[in-house]
């Protein structure tokens, strides 16, 4: 959770201190966090990023608006989306990187609605 949340997520210790005060909450985080060495290994693991950007039809990137344009998450999807021409990129207004847990209702709207454009 350390390496989530203040080197990936950039959160400061007090905010890390809070949910940490939560057993309840630390405990859904970290099984959130659980899959984090799969998934880095899964990424890093991967052809490089042009390659998969040529075999891509469709990219839908979700990023909330808090962190549009700002480093990592809204530069990641810049750079994604200048790779993809097909790649557009979708704004959860009032969100950060974890609109999953800050904004569930909203995020899930989003989802159907992609899912039923699709």
């Amino acid at each position: 959770m350390e390496i989530v949340h203040r080197r990936i997520a950039g959160l400061d210790g007090a905010v890390v201190d809070a949910l940490r005060a939560d057993p309840e909450v630390w405990e859904a985080l970290r099984a959130l966090a659980a899959p984090l060495h799969a998934e880095t290994a899964a990424l890093y693991g991967e052809p490089a990023p042009d390659s998969l950007a040529r075999r891509a039809d469709r990219v839908d990137l979700i990023v909330g608006g808090a962190n549009r344009g700002t480093a990592p998450y809204g530069t990641s999807f810049d750079e994604v989306a200048r790779r993809v021409p097909a790649a557009e990129v979708h704004e959860l207004p009032g969100q950060g990187h974890m609109a999953h847990l800050q904004g569930p209702a909203e995020l899930a709207r989003l989802l159907e609605a992609l899912a039923a454009a699709g």
